[in-house]
């Protein structure tokens, strides 16, 4: 063998072909460490079962609870009023949320306190850990523990349920919805009232579509009842989660709606 300092080719693709596998190896870890830490959150609302501050409970306003869900790069957010929404993403041990949006619903007092107290949690890289249905967030002194909404609250029925609405949407802006309107779906009808009047007609669905048809409705001129009967004029969106019914049309308009009976 001569001294020209040439490396056999056998030796050279081995080298390489070592070099490459333990690329694959390293390549297939950190994918399968990032789709499974998207995949724990993705598709998934949690409920909250109790806050602490230092050891010791911090009660909510009355008859509300921290609603969070998420989608593969997007967490929403309701503390009792208005709806937060931003980018999310995790870093390690950690819940990245950059900038939030928010719905501008008139709060009653308190709830817009609780309101931008949340969202400073979600905006302070709050710790996290998910065990099973159970997910807990940690910024600072406070601990917020959460739990998979289809163990704390499994999708009502949209037929038979009583819906009130609270939320009217319009142009990306949602609004209360004060006052007693409900409405009640049967097999193929759809009845109910609003304080100005009552309303019903027929429909049929196709997957997550409602198509309304042959609606009659007291005639007045109340704005809520006019978003209402304006929802289930033509076509709608139709999604349950939990005690939650949403409606939106396909122009952006629509109701929230919560089940009363």
């Amino acid at each position: 063998m001569s001294g020209t300092g040439r490396v056999p080719p056998r030796v050279k693709d081995g080298v390489k072909l070592r070099a490459l596998a333990l690329l694959l190896v390293l390549a297939a870890t950190a994918c399968g460490e990032a789709s499974a830490d998207t995949g724990s959150f993705e598709g998934r609302t949690f409920l909250s079962t109790g806050v602490t501050d230092g050891g010791q409970p911090k009660p909510l306003a009355a008859n509300t609870r921290i609603r969070m869900s998420f989608t593969a790069d997007e967490v929403k957010a309701n503390a009792g009023c208005n709806h937060l929404s931003g980018p999310v993403s995790l870093d390690g041990d950690k819940l990245v949320v950059g900038e939030l949006g928010s719905t501008a619903i008139g709060c009653p007092p308190g709830l817009s306190e609780q309101d931008q107290w949340f969202a400073g949690v979600l905006s302070g890289r709050p710790g996290w850990k998910l065990d099973g249905d159970t997910l807990t967030l940690t910024a600072g002194a406070v601990t917020v523990t959460f739990v998979d909404q289809r163990v704390a609250e499994p999708d009502r029925p949209l037929l038979g349920t009583r819906w009130t609405v609270d939320t009217v949407f319009s142009g990306g802006v949602a609004s209360s919805g004060q006052g007693s309107a409900g409405l009640v779906f049967a097999d193929g009808r759809v009845t109910g009232s609003t304080p100005c009047g009552v309303f019903e007609g027929s429909y049929t669905r196709e997957g997550d579509r409602l198509r309304f048809a042959d609606l009659m409705h007291t005639p007045c001129h109340d704005q809520l009842h006019a978003s209402v009967v304006g929802t289930l004029a033509d076509e709608a969106t139709v999604s349950v989660k939990g005690d939650r019914l949403t409606l939106t049309t396909v122009d952006g308009r629509g109701l929230g709606l919560h089940a009363t009976g």
